[in-house]
């Protein structure tokens, strides 16, 4: 049976993107864009992730929320200006 017409088991496979090329190792690796309705949770292994129940967040809240909620390839110039603080950025 040829590629193109067999039968693939299972789900269909998720979309996959390719890094930059200014990326290392952007030949060996790539992104996989889930689907609509794929529900992934982050598992954080390690230090606890920051609870925001202070009026006055720190700047560990302010940087864990940026890093990951913002898009950014460079911590040095994309999360935040040089003049900024984490929670001015944040806010």
């Amino acid at each position: 049976m040829a590629l193109s017409t067999a039968r693939q088991r299972g789900r269909p496979r998720h979309e996959r993107v390719d890094y930059d090329q200014t990326h290392p190792r952007f030949k060996e690796k790539h992104r996989i864009v889930r689907r609509e309705g794929h529900h992934t949770l982050p598992n954080f292994i390690g230090r606890y992730f920051p609870a925001r129940d202070h009026p006055n967040p720190s700047s560990f809240y302010c940087t864990s929320m940026l890093m990951l909620l913002k898009p950014w390839r460079s911590l040095a110039t994309d999360l935040k200006e040089s003049s900024d603080t984490w929670q001015s950025a944040f806010n």
